[in-house]
């Protein structure tokens, strides 16, 4: 009796596939985006319109991301895969509107100062993968041989 944890890549749908390269291109797309922006900001100090632009720049990453996951939700054919993911977003908007309104009202009465850009993004897909988690543990069964 063994159990296997962990993400079988033979074993998933077309959709989880194409899902999870999308979402690798993407998140490394991000990252590549903020940190390069944030280097440029830090070498070259901008104001006004430049500012503004630079500073929308990693939304468009940001943007695809959840594209990706709105495409693989129109796509996936196993009901079940769509419902566990339907429920991880809504657990993980859950989670970071939560994180996002406390640490606001923490921010308003002075205790803690601004946190780094982009921190409740990160939460949120972290809460995603975590809730994911907790389904896949909680829905699992034995195998029949």
């Amino acid at each position: 009796m063994t159990y296997e944890f962990g993400w079988q890549w033979r074993r998933s749908t077309k959709a989880a596939k194409t899902l999870a390269l999308g979402m690798i291109l993407t998140m490394s797309g991000f990252v590549l985006v903020v940190v390069g922006t944030s280097m440029f900001l830090d070498r070259h100090p901008s104001q006004g319109t430049q500012l503004v632009v630079l500073a929308a720049l990693p939304l468009f990453p940001m943007l695809c991301m959840l594209a990706v996951v709105g495409m693989y939700l129109q796509s996936e054919t196993d009901e079940f895969q769509r419902l566990v993911r339907v429920r991880s977003l809504l657990g993980a908007i859950a989670v970071a509107l939560a994180t996002n309104f406390f640490a606001g009202m923490l921010r308003g009465l002075g205790a803690i100062p601004s946190w780094p850009p982009f921190a409740e993004f990160v939460i949120f897909w972290f809460a995603f993968g975590a809730i994911q988690l907790v389904q896949v543990l909680a829905y699992r069964v034995r195998d029949d041989a």
